[in-house]
């Protein structure tokens, strides 16, 4: 058989399909009361969702067929009259079931009392796709509707259940027969899936932990926010959670979730509420979405005035609104895109000058930056550029150059094969919550991050002191005197990291070197990318070493053809790799080495020092050991901690007995708890985080251990004018044991330093 007569046999196929289709709805059937069978009418339905799928089915198979047969007419004529068919027929079915679904709603409305004239209206059945969050609701009410309605039977019910059924949880009762009995059996199916009080539970609190941060403040932000709280809250009451002794924990939760402004009003209630509540919070942001409310409907009025008295003025003064336009660039009475001075320069040199003037890459006007800009994209790539700054590049077997007025390449043109680096676009909040972005470099062959010192001023981070010597490829050392911590997040999803950077006065050149032609990598269009414009040269604010690089893959991997990787990461997908450009760019390396190990003895030199004084130092000879004790024990840990052990002047035995007095001490530190208990908490609490740090453990009881033993007595000391902490515990190595020695006693002081 050929291939034109298998495809024409195929397309047989599909119009007996479309004619019994046909046939079917022709040959309605009604019941007693001269109304259509709803179980014909739930059959329909079904052939209609499978009818539906023809059409393509059809024009899949009738495009083969075009491509090999010779008689354009006759193809065309079988095409016509098949979509004359299959719309008529589809059409009649859906006014059909139209109709039916009407008198199907009525029948469930609840009926007013006779001597009441009022139409309730129509209960429409919910749907359900799964999700957990809306299991309650779609359960309580299918359930009074349909499952406890006597007067539908079961194969009614059934076609309900269908009908309110999508995606995932369809799925669960898709290979079931529509049956009286298999009723029950799909309902159970469904209830068992998802009626598990465990997973739903952990579901409303996962969402409850989940609710987005509040950045832009508007009174519908702040209603959504209450509006999620008790809905979760709601639905963990009906699961029999106690969410009634929960407040504590909601408030705090609900509290890291609030924007500056409505903390810091909450704050200052707070203080007059003697102990407060959810309730509380959540009037407190109802009183302040509706203040914000008002003040938006009157500042909205205010608008309209506004406009309207500026519509008046130009009405009449028609000067003022040409004075209004004035070109940045020349001064002249016309918009930047129709300035002739600007439209001479090549493309680099108009997005220089759209740098230099501080205006949007998107819009060509002063206010705002391109990720702020609501303007439409370039109409050439649907990138987020002005076309007038949009760069293409025609490629040919011997020659690639830019269709724009970019100055040509004269030393080659030949392509050349580049390396993409991986950028990310971040943003982090400053000390007032101001949102600020900036773009960041993944570089897996530097030991440490780095911020620019202009990212950390922007953020206001605070400073810490540090010295570290920094080698990069070329061996180049330099030193840096401060580092600061910070959050970053996402702009393409919801992942946060806490960073600790070194801060350089700048990390790299703009990255990449050179403008790139996005169009020729073919980049999924689904992929959220963690640097949308990282085809574009841009600065570098900040450098994520291998201390957090490792931590943010994630599995997927595409490459793509002659070109590129795009690897998957928290941040979104990464495009990093070979590229073909036109251009002569310098080679880079990023890889930078913290010298801290291989020089420790240097660094704490310089540590220490503070001015060179050429005096010789003599040292007695208990200073002198301690120097050489120092010298030889010392070491430090991969996270930067020193490790020093004590140097002892005489023998370990001479301590005595010493158990006895530290827990006289312990005792007596316990009996001024019970009189002081908030003292004994915050006591505990710094005994409790001692431990968990890992700079005590438990040892094994007197009797069993080695004489050697030295009990460390403590106490505390209350300090209210301190800022910072409040308590400080004294570890007091100088109490003496039954012999007369102390621990101190054995210890070597060393020099003065």
């Amino acid at each position: 058989m050929s291939e034109i007569e298998t495809l024409i046999k195929k397309r047989g196929i599909v119009k007996g399909k479309l004619t019994n289709f046909s046939k079917f709805i022709t040959k309605s059937k009604l019941d007693d009361k001269g109304s259509l069978d709803q179980t014909w009418v739930f059959e329909l339905e079904q052939r209609y969702d499978r009818a539906l799928n023809l059409i393509s089915d059809f024009e899949i198979i009738q495009e083969n067929i075009d491509l090999v047969s010779a008689d354009g007419e006759v193809q065309a004529l079988e095409r016509e009259n098949f979509e004359a068919a299959f719309y008529a027929s589809t059409a009649e079915a859906k006014r059909i079931l139209t109709n039916s679904k009407n008198s199907r709603n009525s029948s469930l409305t609840v009926s007013p009392a006779p001597e009441q004239c009022v139409k309730l209206p129509v209960i429409d059945l919910p749907k359900f796709n799964g999700n957990s969050e809306s299991w309650l609701e779609f359960h309580d009410i299918f359930e009074s509707l349909i499952h406890n309605n006597h007067a539908v039977n079961d194969v009614q019910k059934f076609h309900y259940l269908l009908s309110t059924l999508t995606g995932e949880a369809r799925q669960v009762i898709a290979s079931l027969e529509i049956t009286n009995t298999n009723y029950d059996v799909a309902w159970d199916l469904v209830c068992s899936r998802y009626n598990n009080p465990r997973i739903l539970v952990q579901n409303h609190i996962k969402a409850l932990f989940k609710i987005e941060r509040i950045t832009s403040v508007n009174s519908n932000v702040i209603r959504t926010l209450i509006d999620n709280i008790r809905k979760h809250l709601r639905a963990l009451n009906t699961l029999k959670e106690p969410t009634d002794k929960w407040d504590t924990l909601i408030v705090y939760l609900v509290s890291t979730k609030l924007d500056f402004e409505s903390n810091r009003e909450w704050e200052h209630q707070k203080i007059q509420i003697d102990k407060p509540t959810l309730d509380d919070l959540l009037d407190c942001l109802k009183g302040r979405a509706d203040l914000l409310e008002s003040l938006e409907d009157k500042g909205a009025s205010k608008s309209l005035v506004k406009h309207q008295s500026a519509t008046k003025a130009r009405s009449f003064v028609v000067s003022r609104q040409i004075d209004a336009i004035k070109c940045v660039l020349c001064k002249a009475e016309h918009n930047l895109q129709h300035c002739p001075e600007f439209l001479q320069l090549n493309i680099q040199k108009r997005i220089e000058q759209v740098k230099k003037l501080k205006l949007c890459m998107n819009c060509l006007r002063l206010g705002h930056f391109i990720n702020q800009c609501r303007s439409g994209l370039c109409k050439q790539c649907k990138s987020k550029h002005h076309t007038l700054l949009h760069i293409t590049y025609n490629r040919s077997d011997s020659q690639q150059s830019p269709t724009t007025q970019l100055q040509t390449l004269t030393s080659s043109s030949l392509t050349t094969v580049q390396t993409l680096l991986s950028t990310v676009t971040l943003h982090a909040f400053d000390r007032r919550n101001k949102k600020h972005t900036f773009r960041a470099l993944l570089d897996p062959g530097s030991q440490s991050s780095f911020i620019t010192t202009d990212l950390r001023e922007r953020l206001h981070l605070p400073e810490t002191k540090t010295n570290i010597s920094v080698t990069g490829i070329t061996q180049s050392k330099s030193t840096i005197s401060s580092s600061c911590l910070l959050k970053i997040h996402s702009h393409c999803t919801n992942f946060s990291l806490q960073v600790t950077c070194l801060v350089l006065p700048v990390i790299t050149s703009n990255l990449p070197q050179f403008a790139i032609d996005v169009n020729s990598l073919k980049i999924p269009a689904h992929l959220r990318l963690a640097d949308p414009e990282f085809y574009n040269p841009n600065s570098i604010d900040m450098l994520l070493g291998a201390d957090y690089f490792w931590e943010l893959l994630c599995i997927g991997q595409i490459k793509l053809d002659d070109g590129p990787v795009i690897q998957n990461t928290r941040f979104g997908w990464i495009v990093s790799g070979p590229v073909q450009t036109s251009a002569v760019p310098s080679i880079q390396c990023n890889l930078v080495q913290s010298a801290q190990s291989s020089k420790l003895h240097e660094q704490l030199t310089r540590f220490w020092e503070v001015e060179s004084v050429n005096v010789p130092i003599s040292l007695s000879k208990s200073d002198a050991f301690c120097e050489k004790h120092f010298q030889e024990t010392t070491s430090r840990t991969d996270d930067g901690r020193f490790i020093v052990t004590i140097p002892i002047d005489g023998e370990l035995h001479q301590l005595g007995e010493s158990y006895r007095n530290a827990k006289t001490r312990l005792l007596s530190m316990e009996r001024k708890f019970k009189r002081l208990p908030e003292f004994g908490n915050k006591y505990r609490e710094f005994m409790r985080e001692y431990s968990e740090l890992g700079h005590m453990r438990r040892v094994v009881s007197p009797q069993e251990s080695d004489k050697n033993n030295y009990y460390i007595p403590h106490h505390g000391v209350i300090n209210e004018k301190s800022a910072t902490t409040k308590l400080r515990v004294v570890f007091d190595a100088s109490c003496p044991t039954s012999t007369g020695y102390s621990f101190n006693d054995l210890q070597v002081v060393g020099p003065t330093i």
